[in-house]
């Protein structure tokens, strides 16, 4: 595989970061973390990202999208991690897309995935439950089939996008199917509009807007998928989801360093700048490292994705291990070189680790992914 970047998405990545510079700051998220809904200004600039095309990136052409690959894709999401985005085109534009792209084709999802790629639609995946942290099919909703229109009953947690959604996918099974099994195992599509479906908006620690719906027997559009096609297709497009989420944090855990090391360079005590102590010198040194460790694992993951490569799923939980793990020693250390006022609001720092905190457990946690590594080389 080829984890060197071209003229063209290097020009991309260009693109991307003085974009999220200029109209995607920190101080957007400052601004909008503690709201239920999204403001003209998060609106505006999504409006931005569909002009530009990175709502359409790795979609396919015949509905609506590029055509290009998740590399593309992922220098895009590392230029927008860099400033701790909180819009959701992993869960909205990967997830989803991915999940009907691999239930029922592209050319009967177009109808969907059209206004996606062109930025006036979301689309939201409801799958996580209580006590499904480290089981991936851990599904207690369930689909009641016996009245001939199927309905829907359950509660799904922290469901990123579903305030904007339009439409939500949802696991569920059949009444009787074991929790964590293929068997049984439903991808429902349901409208957010529907009867019997509640949307509770929530502001998470990281900024992002999340809901917890409730389901009391609402209405499905369509069965997309049952028992291990669900099940095959809820693992691969959660694995393309979770490349794409490394990317993003790749890009927390660089802007991250730069903060601390400029703070390095300003602070001064006893008469010179705390980054002339040679033990910060190496601290910061080693965190370049790891940061350059988990870039590679990251454009691993991305590249082998694109290469269709049969080890993907190794190579993808690699990823989010080292990046897990990267982020938060990054975040961590970043606090404790900026001294008592990293923990403070006032310093952007303390943003980085919060989204840290969040994103290490999003699409599973590093024990999750270094035990799948394992497994997959047969360990």
């Amino acid at each position: 595989m080829h984890l060197n970047l071209n003229d063209e998405q290097r020009m991309l990545a260009r693109t991307a970061r003085d974009f999220a510079d200029r109209h995607s700051p920190i101080a957007r998220l400052r601004a909008s973390r503690y709201a239920h809904e999204a403001s003209d200004a998060d609106r505006a600039v999504w409006a931005r990202y569909a002009e530009l095309g990175w709502t359409a990136l790795h979609l396919p052409e015949e509905a609506g999208g590029l055509g290009l690959g998740y590399m593309d894709l992922g220098v895009v999401l590392e230029a927008l991690g860099r400033n701790l985005n909180a819009d959701a085109l992993v869960t909205s534009h990967v997830l989803g897309a991915e999940l009907l792209l691999r239930t029922v084709g592209a050319a009967e999802a177009a109808p969907l995935l059209e206004p996606l790629a062109a930025g006036t639609g979301w689309l939201a995946v409801a799958h996580d439950e209580r006590a499904a942290r480290g089981r991936r099919l851990h599904v207690t909703a369930r689909l009641d089939e016996a009245s001939g229109a199927p309905v829907l009953t359950g509660d799904k947690l922290d469901v990123i996008g579903a305030i904007d959604a339009e439409y939500l996918i949802v696991s569920a099974r059949l009444a009787g199917g074991a929790t964590d099994a293929p068997a049984g195992l439903r991808l429902c599509l349901v409208r957010r509009d529907a009867a019997g479906v509640q949307v509770t908006p929530l502001t998470r620690i990281d900024g992002r807007r999340v809901a917890n719906v409730r389901f009391e027997r609402a209405p499905v559009e369509r069965v997309l998928a049952g028992d291990d096609a669900a099940a095959a297709a809820l693992g691969q497009a959660m694995d393309r989801a979770t490349a794409a989420l490394c990317a993003q944090m790749l890009g927390a855990a660089q802007h991250a360093f730069e903060i601390t090391t400029s703070y390095l360079k300003t602070r001064v005590q006893f008469g010179v700048p705390i980054g002339s102590f040679q033990a910060l010198q190496h601290r910061a040194s080693k965190l370049f490292v790891e940061i350059e460790l988990a870039r590679t694992a990251t454009l691993a993951a991305l590249a082998a994705i694109d290469a269709d490569h049969a080890e993907q799923s190794a190579w993808i939980s690699a990823a989010k291990a080292a990046c897990n793990d990267t982020l938060m020693h990054v975040c961590h250390e970043g606090i404790q070189m900026h001294g008592g006022v990293g923990v403070t609001d006032e310093y952007d720092i303390g943003l980085f680790l919060k989204r840290a905190h969040a994103d290490r457990v999003l699409l599973g946690d590093t024990a999750w992914h270094q035990r799948r590594w394992a497994t997959l080389r047969g360990y």
